[in-house]
């Protein structure tokens, strides 16, 4: 009995180890002109399967991040169970497949497409934007794609879900916004 004690220890022992494995090595970027390169990620560290950023924690290893630069969109919002904002028959899955819920947005870019042909699971910072989603303050997943007409090169749209804002914002109906993408997976 006393060595099957001492063999879950020392497995518990080797799986702590394993799973904490720190990551300061660079991911690899994908710019603008489509090149990949090397690149830190700063102000995170990669421990096990979640990325800690200065307030929160963002479950799932991110393998890579798309463009660090800022982006300006046009926002607006829109609600995914009514049909005349969304797909005919709104079931509130977005078309990465998962349910659109506080934090999810709808892009629409160059990028969208690739986004969800690949399910990739992206995620944006918007800058001064005091929203507090379950992944942090101003951080957003895409999770829904906006029709292909706002799949443009150079320019970006992005729809939140409206329970995510504030009075303040729908009463500006569309509005821009500054953001980068942070990381996908």
């Amino acid at each position: 009995m006393k060595s099957v004690f001492t063999l879950l220890k020392v497995l518990i022992l080797i799986l702590i180890f394993v799973s904490i494995k720190i990551i300061s090595a660079g991911v690899p970027v994908l710019k603008d002109n489509g090149t990949k390169e090397k690149k830190e990620i700063q102000d995170s560290v990669i421990v096990r399967d979640s990325i800690f950023f200065k307030d929160t924690i963002i479950a799932k290893c991110p393998t890579g991040v798309i463009n660090e630069d800022w982006h300006i969109a046009e926002a607006s919002y829109y609600d995914c169970m009514d049909s005349t904002q969304t797909k005919s028959s709104p079931d509130g899955i977005g078309d990465s497949g998962r349910l659109i819920e506080s934090g999810s947005i709808s892009l629409g870019s160059i990028y969208t497409s690739e986004i969800i042909k690949k399910k990739r699971i992206v995620f944006v910072q918007i800058k001064d934007l005091d929203i507090v989603t379950p992944y942090g303050k101003g951080i957003f997943r895409v999770d829904d794609a906006m029709h292909e007409r706002y799949n443009q090169e150079g320019l970006y749209y992005i729809d939140f879900l409206d329970k995510d804002l504030g009075e303040e914002l729908k009463r500006k109906g569309r509005f821009n916004v500054e953001f980068k993408f942070k990381f996908y997976c």
